[in-house]
Formats: structure tokens, C-alpha cells, sequence
């Protein structure tokens, strides 16, 4: 009988223990719900037509040559501060633009990069590929389907880039034959969600030549 109840107790105790990973698991889950849930993530803005006329400009590149032309939208106090191409280390990417905040506006940095793909996959999977080669963890994406049925990604990432400090960005892609383009947004976590529509609107505001 003693045999029997030292069973059943030592049961009970490890199903407890089970019960206490299995919720623990699960308030790690929603504590992180909740954290990703904490960034907007809109699919529009409220920006007037006069807002607009008002406070952004055009961007014309073709630096790199007329197959790597594109045009971007930007606010005013965002320039650019990079334009010849330049590989990026490690990756299979050359950036063809860098552009930043340039006075006491809430800083952020837009840069541009294409890769001549020899494989033809779709663009939401080669988005999702060099976003996991960056290290970014994915907090929301909206994906579009064109009428020719290709997969396009537009992504909320974020980075930790130092034990203090994390960046949230926003990444969409295009595509122009072999020729693979994205954008990405980015700013520090505090300043994001003053940024969220500016940030929506720069990244779905672009397009190839």
C-alpha cells in the first residue's frame, strides 16, 4: 500500500510539474502576443492629398543603371545619404540607396537593395529568406497575390541590435525579371508607433522603371 501512494505521489507531482511547463509555454506565448500586439501594423493611412503634397517628395534613382531604377516616396526631412551600389557583407544583396532622417525629426533610415536570383521563386519567400538571414523576427505581414499569381510580402520585423535597444522595420519587395528588390523602413521601438502611418506610407510608396 505504502509502494502504491509513493506512486500516485510521485505521478501527481510530475503531472503538476507538466501543467507548470505547459502554462508557463503558454504565458511566454501570450506574453509575446501581447508584445508584437503593441505595434500597429496599418495596411493605410489617414494622409491627405495636401498632407502629402505638403510634406513628402520623389525619389528617382537610377544610379545603378536603367534595370535597377526605382522611385520611392519620402518625407521632407528624409534625404539620401548613400546612392552608389555597395554589396552588403555576408549576404547575397547590394544596397542601392540609403536614406535618413537629417534634423531633430523622429529619426529613421530607409535603405534599398536588390540580388539577381537565378532561381525564379516567389517574392514573399525570398523576402521571408533574407529577413531570416538578418535575423529578423517577423511581427505581422500582409501578403499580396497578384493577378498572375505571384506572392509579394509587405513585413513588420523587429532586431534586437544591442541588449538595449531594439528596431522595428518595414520591408515590402518587388520584382523585375531575375532581378529581386526591397525596402526597409526602420526605427527604434519607442519612436515607431508615432511613425507606424509614415512608415506604411514609405514602404507600399515605391516602384521599379
Amino acid at each position: 500500500m505504502k509502494k502504491i501512494c509513493m506512486v500516485i505521489t510521485a505521478m501527481i507531482i510530475v503531472s503538476s510539474c507538466e501543467i507548470k511547463v505547459s502554462n508557463n509555454e503558454e504565458i511566454k506565448k501570450e506574453q509575446m502576443k501581447e508584445k508584437n500586439e503593441n505595434f500597429p501594423f496599418p495596411v493605410e493611412n489617414n494622409f491627405t492629398e495636401e498632407y502629402l503634397v505638403n510634406n513628402f517628395w520623389k525619389c528617382n534613382y537610377d544610379t545603378a543603371g536603367a534595370d535597377k531604377a526605382y522611385w520611392v516616396i519620402l518625407p521632407n526631412y528624409v534625404k539620401p545619404t548613400k546612392l552608389d551600389p555597395q554589396p552588403i557583407n555576408g549576404m547575397d544583396l547590394t544596397n542601392i540607396g540609403i536614406y535618413n532622417t537629417i534634423d531633430e525629426n523622429p529619426y529613421m533610415e530607409i535603405w534599398v537593395a536588390y540580388s539577381n536570383v537565378s532561381n525564379d521563386i516567389q517574392p514573399s519567400e525570398w523576402l521571408e529568406s533574407i529577413l531570416t538571414k538578418t535575423g529578423e523576427n517577423i511581427l505581422n505581414k500582409n501578403e499580396i497575390i497578384t493577378k498572375s499569381g505571384e506572392k509579394f510580402l509587405d513585413v513588420l520585423s523587429s532586431k534586437n541590435i544591442s541588449e538595449n535597444e531594439r528596431v522595428i522595420s518595414r520591408c515590402t519587395v518587388l520584382k523585375n525579371n531575375q532581378n529581386y528588390f526591397v525596402i526597409k523602413v526602420t526605427t527604434n521601438e519607442k519612436l515607431y508607433p508615432e511613425l507606424a502611418q509614415t512608415i506604411q506610407h514609405i514602404a507600399t510608396s515605391w516602384g521599379l522603371k
